[in-house]
């Protein structure tokens, strides 16, 4: 058998169709140019008020993340996912931001959920990766969409690398709403608190 096919035009329907990706897209693209102070602004909302100017901001151009503005202060917040479900932004303590960065790196080659917490743990017990010792947050909105910044559900995220539940006196296992401690006695153990 010959290594070349002889060339076959696309059917017209084939070729119509790709143009309209292309102009989806193009105008995609344009939106998101547009959308990029609205990217902005939504993904600042996990943040107390007076954490919202000084923050770095990370979004989506093009559908990869970039920085959208450099900030001066202590927090990361990464935009909405265009491609993800639902709706959701958050914003972390700059001392979290290797381990992070990490897990972006991570899922991009394909490693995501247990598998790349579990990796980071690793990491972070070798040495390779830096990890806060002290307590440190993240803040998160999360819902349907985010028309109604009202609906949406707050979670904040409090590390505390290595903490148990004997050393805090906070439960294993979420009660009723209240403060939860997940991975306890893991290099990222930290307090779950939803709502507020």
């Amino acid at each position: 058998g010959s290594m070349h096919q002889p060339a076959r035009r696309p059917p017209p329907g084939a070729i119509l169709a790709a143009v309209a990706v292309v102009l989806i897209a193009a105008q995609g693209a344009t939106s998101s140019l547009l959308a990029q102070g609205g990217q902005i602004e939504a993904a600042l909302l996990p943040l107390p008020e007076e954490e919202r100017a000084g923050a770095t901001v990370l979004g989506y151009r093009d559908e990869e993340l970039v920085t959208l503005r450099q900030g001066t202060g202590r927090f990361v917040c990464l935009a909405d996912d265009p491609n993800g479900e639902g709706f959701q932004v958050a914003c972390y303590h700059e001392s979290l931001a290797a381990y992070m960065s990490r897990g972006r790196e991570l899922r991009a080659q394909g490693v995501a959920g247990q598998e790349s917490i579990a990796r980071r743990w690793e990491e972070i017990e070798a040495g390779d990766l830096s990890f806060p010792g002290q307590p440190a947050a993240l803040h998160q909105l999360f819902g349907e969409t985010p028309a109604d910044v009202g609906s949406l559900k707050r979670l904040t995220v409090v590390y505390l690398s290595y903490a148990t539940s004997e050393a805090t006196g906070i439960p294993a296992s979420p009660r009723g709403g209240g403060p939860w401690l997940m991975f306890p006695g893991k290099p990222t153990a930290h307090v779950m608190i939803s709502g507020g």
